[in-house]
């Protein structure tokens, strides 16, 4: 039945592979193949998407990562990889805190399974670049732009600006590096200025 829906979903036939992925799924949790099922659901989670249907995607990796907290535990690569996804999705929605919470907790998921030092981990600078593409579509969202009220501010620190940086030039996404950079020192700058004007205050 899996086979069928993955065919039906190469051919973009998102009907038929629903139904095939949901009857797939039924069977196994009726067989306490737990493991199967929790890749079953992101499948379904990633057909959603294609429809833009954006709460049915949350509700099938929600449960997935209920599924694998309960298999691997709470500290696990399956468990970040869910957390990121569900942080995708908040994104799509515009609920930019929710998806940089998300995002933040599959860092702190990997931090747990790796130790601190996580450069180089493939996932590490995934979830990193994640977070970066929250911030960017929370600064130049239509909401943003239109309240001026620069209240993009979810996790701007100089520091996380440059991880990210640093990520994106360790996946070779050499532009995305450079804009972070640049967003760094804009940081810094601006930073420089509001202490000059509160000392000129004082």
């Amino acid at each position: 039945l899996l086979r069928l829906a993955l065919l039906h979903g190469q051919n973009q036939n998102i009907g038929s592979a629903m139904e095939a992925a949901s009857s797939a799924l039924r069977v196994q949790k009726l067989n306490s193949n737990f493991v199967v099922a929790a890749r079953t659901l992101h499948f379904l989670a990633g057909l959603q998407l294609q429809e833009r249907q954006y709460k049915s995607a949350l509700s099938y990796y929600a449960e997935a990562l209920r599924l694998e907290t309960n298999l691997y535990g709470k500290y696990s690569e399956e468990c970040a990889k869910s957390l990121n996804a569900i942080g995708t999705v908040r994104s799509l929605q515009n609920e930019f805190k929710m998806a940089m919470d998300s995002h933040k907790e599959a860092l702190n998921v990997l931090k747990e399974c790796h130790g601190e030092d996580v450069q180089g981990n493939p996932l590490v600078s995934q979830t990193l670049c994640q977070i970066g593409a929250v911030y960017y579509r929370e600064r130049n969202s239509l909401s943003t732009i239109k309240s001026q009220s620069g209240d993009y501010t979810t996790f701007i620190e100089a520091g996380m600006l440059e991880i990210i940086g640093r990520a994106h030039e360790e996946r070779g996404s050499y532009k995305m590096a450079i804009a972070f950079f640049e967003e760094k020192l804009l940081f810094l700058e601006n930073a420089a200025t509001n202490d000059v004007t509160q000392d000129e205050l004082a």
